[in-house]
């Protein structure tokens, strides 16, 4: 086994490396190697938005037109994008508005992979139960397939895994009020917010529940002074609008009950039950979960895993989660493999296997129209839930 992650990891490694320099450097201009693909793919639709701010229109942020005509001024795109996060993503992007759109793409695609690479560094701190493990855990997370989606796209998952990282790290050192404030700047992502909030209640984390409070307020407390309250005003209007509630885009891609179940259902009358239907049974399974979590001490070995299956259960059931922001799934992740290395099986190791490869299988899921990610995903997190109590 150790021979094998030897020769692995160089080739995990050197594949992000290749894909983050093609990413950032390939192509002519603000065009990528990919036809009708802007470089950095996602990441224009940050910077259109940090764009808007700084010309002082936040309250027409959330307008497909202007976003639009605004977008087509930076980069040509075959991919129409438009504002979905809250303010602060976007005011945080303004001070790359400087350096123009393709240097700005640039430095955001490396900053994004140091930041993975220390929010899988966090992580692993976090979980001193892999012990020898650890080492190659690290690289196998940093350098993993969802680091890899995150450059192809141009996302922000380096932001929200050292967030996670952090947080969890403190909550484990006994730092719980801290460890919770920084976890609730994950509020910028409302989704991943929701989720993990819901986690830390569950958990019995009270004191971490009630920094994340801080943190999520301390979020809209900072962005309100930087551009006011109409972009706020204007992101409330759109979440209450149609579009939101019919987001729901690559299903392919999608990490969720929703996507797991209600896939085949979309264009039937089935369709708007789906997410509340998945949503719920997320939550009764997570609950289920939390009495085995429940006010368990942070520095028991015992935490992670059960910890980890709640906030990855809780994740599962939010009704959209693409396959970049997988790293959340870290903790359960790293703890399954804590597990196996206590009490090895190769059922386990196989699920595990699978689960770290649930990131690339989109094309295979878009063949066969079944959500394999989270469905490799959630086989993994029930193979740990099962094991003996003395185990997990």
């Amino acid at each position: 086994m150790q021979r094998w992650l030897r020769l692995f990891i160089p080739v995990c490694v050197l594949a992000l490396v290749v894909v983050l320099g093609i990413s950032a450097f390939g192509g002519t201009g603000a065009q990528s190697v990919r036809k009708g693909v802007p470089k950095g793919a996602d990441f224009l639709a940050f910077y259109t938005g940090a764009s808007i701010l700084s010309e002082g229109e936040g309250e027409h942020l959330y307008d497909p037109a202007q976003f639009s005509r605004t977008q087509q001024g930076h980069a040509r795109s075959s991919l129409k994008y438009y504002a979905v996060y809250p303010p602060p993503l976007y005011q945080g992007m303004t001070p790359l508005l400087r350096l123009g759109y393709v240097r700005a793409t640039q430095v955001h695609l490396l900053v994004q992979a140091l930041l993975l690479a220390l929010g899988a560094g966090l992580l692993v701190r976090a979980v001193p139960e892999l012990d020898t493990w650890s080492r190659p855990a690290f690289w196998l997370l940093a350098a993993s397939p969802f680091a890899i989606m995150n450059v192809l796209t141009g996302q922000c998952a380096g932001f929200w895994l050292t967030l996670v990282g952090a947080g969890v790290l403190l909550v484990r050192r006994g730092r719980p009020l801290a460890g919770g404030l920084v976890l609730g700047l994950l509020c910028a992502k409302p989704s991943l917010g929701l989720g993990v909030a819901a986690f830390l209640a569950l958990a019995g984390q009270g004191r971490a529940f009630l920094g994340f409070g801080l943190g999520g307020a301390a979020v809209v407390a900072a962005s309100l002074p930087l551009h006011g309250v109409a972009p706020w005003l204007a992101w409330v209007e759109w979440m209450r609008g149609p579009t939101a509630a019919a987001f729901w885009p690559i299903p392919e891609r999608q990490v969720t009950f929703r996507t797991l179940l209600g896939w085949p259902l979309r264009g039937t009358g089935l369709q708007n039950l789906v997410a509340p239907t998945a949503g719920l049974l997320g939550v009764v399974i997570a609950a289920a979960l939390a009495r085995r979590a429940w006010r368990l001490p942070a520095g028991d070995p015992r935490w992670p895993l059960r910890a980890g299956l709640i906030l990855s259960v809780l994740l599962l059931s939010l009704p959209h989660m693409l396959e970049y922001d997988f790293g959340l799934h870290g903790l359960a992740l790293l703890a399954v493999a804590a597990l196996l290395r206590q009490s090895p099986s190769r059922t386990g190791a196989v699920l595990l296997a699978l689960a770290w490869l649930a990131p690339l299988l989109f094309p295979l899921s878009g063949r066969l129209h079944v959500a394999l990610a989270p469905a490799a995903l959630t086989l993994a997190l029930g193979w740990a839930a099962t094991r003996p109590a003395s185990a997990s």
